[in-house]
């Protein structure tokens, strides 16, 4: 573990107050120094190979007795990380206690509003009921999580290059949705730029986020968009994002963590957004200009040398021909479809996708 308790005072073995104090620190820590999970004395592990930390003086099952060095180096980083980017909006602290748990949370965030955020790495450290017992926690205690996971717990794609397969249970449980997923759903960008018609994801269509990180390169990985395919292990990938520690940006609103080259999507979604509508529209206003007034249904008019006047017979309104529910064809598996069973289509010649090849 990175901190303990000196006189009642949390410190922290990655200060670097102390990083030319090493020694003072090792016999004051040595002599007075306590866990502050269980309350045992710890001594310090100041050696040449492991980061620097504290340990149990005598074997112990406390919780964070065995933490590993990628655990303990993950949480430096992070806690460095957040320390810079939250600055003045908030505390943060490194290894917050959870009584509750009889553990610590790697980092905690109270912003100034009040809100609470957590951040959390996991590597294998918990299993399958503790990490339960901690996502139940965070959920009813209103702290919002962002979770990063080992990268050696990336997993490889299958042979059809689109699917993985999340063998343990832990990634499925830390799955979560970011609001970027719906980014990474399909071509809908590039359909919109081809002038094709449809209806943009929503958010809860779209699946969920995963984000890796590797604690020696500071190497992130986001996998976006997963989604459950033929089994409950196997999940579609939308797309894979690769940057640094240092290309991460932080929603404010969410505690949502992306990287600066996903930031263009947001404003082509909402010029995509805005623009879906137009189509919609000018079919409605085509309709409304053939429609008769009912003022207007019988016009008299007298021609210029007849002594009694011509009633002009009401004429049918003109109406737009009704769209046949067979005029819609899916390129995919051939068949034909209304309006509304089709997920996409080219409004010239009717052709495109329905819902089921597209979401199948």
């Amino acid at each position: 573990m990175l901190t303990a308790l000196l006189d009642g005072q949390k410190i922290s073995a990655t200060d670097p107050r102390w990083d030319n104090r090493k020694e003072e620190l090792r016999a004051l820590c040595n002599e007075r120094a306590v866990c502050p999970i269980c309350g045992q004395p710890v001594i310090c592990r100041f050696g040449q190979v492991y980061i620097h930390h504290f340990g149990h003086r005598n074997k112990s099952d406390c919780p964070g007795s065995n933490e590993s060095a990628e655990y303990m180096r993950a949480k430096a980083l992070l806690y460095q990380f957040l320390l810079e980017r939250i600055g003045n909006a908030g505390t943060v602290e490194l290894e917050y206690p959870l009584p509750a748990l009889k553990s610590t949370c790697g980092i905690h965030i109270r912003l100034n509003d009040g809100r609470r955020r957590a951040v959390e790495f996991f590597c294998g450290q918990w299993k399958s009921r503790e990490l339960q017992a901690r996502l139940d926690y965070f959920k009813a205690n209103d702290i919002d999580t962002m979770w990063l996971i080992s990268m050696s717990r990336f997993p490889d794609f299958e042979p059809d290059g689109r699917t993985v397969v999340f063998k343990s249970p832990a990634e499925r449980a830390l799955m979560s949705s970011s609001g970027l997923d719906k980014f990474c759903v399909s071509d809908w960008f590039e359909r919109w730029q081809r002038k094709v018609f449809f209806k943009l994801p929503a958010d809860e269509e779209s699946g969920c986020s995963l984000c890796f990180f590797d604690t020696e390169t500071k190497e992130i990985k986001f996998m976006r968009s997963l989604i459950l395919d033929s089994c409950v292990s196997i999940f579609r990938v939308g797309a894979t994002l690769k940057g640094t520690l240092d290309n991460i940006r932080l929603s404010d609103k969410k505690h949502v963590w992306y990287l600066e080259q996903e930031e263009i999507w947001k404003e082509r979604w909402l010029e995509v957004k805005q623009s879906m509508p137009v189509p919609k529209t000018a079919l409605q206003n085509i309709s409304s200009m053939t429609k008769p007034s009912p003022a207007n249904r019988f016009a008299i008019t007298t021609p210029l040398f007849s002594r009694t006047p011509v009633i002009k017979q009401p004429q049918k309104p003109v109406e737009l021909p009704k769209e046949s529910s067979e005029r819609y064809h899916c390129e995919l598996c051939g068949g034909i479809f209304s309006e509304g069973d089709m997920s996409i289509y080219q409004l010239s010649t009717k052709r495109g996708k329905c819902k089921k090849c597209m979401y199948s």
